[in-house]
């Protein structure tokens, strides 16, 4: 099962073997939807800014 569908809005479906991201939508169009994707948070070594990946 692909996972993208699930915490990404904007996600796209190939057409003939492509895909093309909507032009109204800034950069590949994906938007996250971080209260679905936090149970799918991992929690582990913080980086090298003493930050974790998700702010």
């Amino acid at each position: 099962m692909r996972v993208e569908r699930l915490i990404f809005d904007g996600t796209l479906t190939p057409a003939n073997g492509a895909l093309v991201p909507a032009p109204d939508r800034p950069g590949l169009g994906l938007e996250v939807r971080w209260p679905d994707a936090e149970p799918y948070r991992t929690y582990g070594s913080r980086g090298v800014s003493g930050r974790s990946s998700w702010g």
